[in-house]
């Protein structure tokens, strides 16, 4: 059985509460209502800490998927800010570290919370962790049509290993991470009537992340095998 100390608790507590803050000063910072935060907020918010203007970053990023915020305009948010190469760096880093922190959250202090909330999901997780392994992670962080937030802490109550998870999760958001950066980065030049190379590169991406949901329904590999009939001779 799992034991805990006060240690780890107090670890815990620390890291929720501080996650909430700044969950919550972003809030107040965006709006009096909240709403989800475009692009161009977020690149003015971010350049409102001058030099400390990526580490906020990576801090919005970092602590935005608690409350279910969707990473994509983050991500696209990065190419305004810091171009396309290190746009792609700091919004990598940033996807990392935000689903990091959720897995930690449920595997060592919210696992009964978060097990009653995901209810069958998390057993149907559980089996395909258990028959597909890294596989089935890479797909779910490749496919844009699971609850990424969600699943953030969903995986943390599986066996999936640590290390295992933060590689795989790392690569499997490296192509929609890059496309959604080097959307964001040619936005300007889409209103000003021009267009860049990084802006196909991020269609094209976007195109072959938009087929891979097909892919994955008629595919046969994740599909639950059917035990075979009985027959009574």
């Amino acid at each position: 059985m799992l034991t805990v100390n006060r240690q780890t608790i107090a670890i815990g507590l620390v890291i929720l509460v501080l996650g909430l803050g700044i969950a919550a000063f972003v809030v107040m910072e965006f709006s009096d209502t909240f709403h989800i935060p475009t692009p161009d907020e977020i690149s003015v918010w971010v350049e409102g800490y001058g030099g400390a203007g990526p580490v906020a970053y990576l801090l919005l990023y970092t602590f935005a998927p608690m409350l279910f915020v969707p990473s994509f305009p983050i991500s696209m948010a990065a190419g305004l800010l810091f171009g396309p190469l290190w746009g792609t760096v700091f919004a990598s880093l940033g996807s990392t570290l935000g689903a990091l922190l959720p897995f930690i959250i449920a595997r060592h202090f919210a696992r009964p919370y978060v097990a009653r909330h995901l209810r069958g999901r998390l057993k149907d997780l559980d089996q395909k962790i258990e028959a597909h392994g890294w596989i089935y992670l890479a797909v779910t962080r490749l496919i844009p049509l699971f609850p990424f937030e969600l699943l953030n802490y969903g995986f943390g109550l599986t066996k999936v290993r640590f290390v295992t998870y933060i590689v795989v999760s790392w690569l499997g958001m490296l192509p929609a991470t890059i496309a959604y950066v080097f959307f964001g980065a040619s936005m300007l030049d889409i209103v000003e009537g021009t267009f860049r190379i990084e802006l196909v590169i991020g269609v094209v991406l976007f195109a072959v992340l938009g087929l891979l949901p097909v892919i994955y329904r008629r595919s046969r590999y994740f599909k639950p095998k059917q035990k075979p009939e009985k027959t009574i001779g």
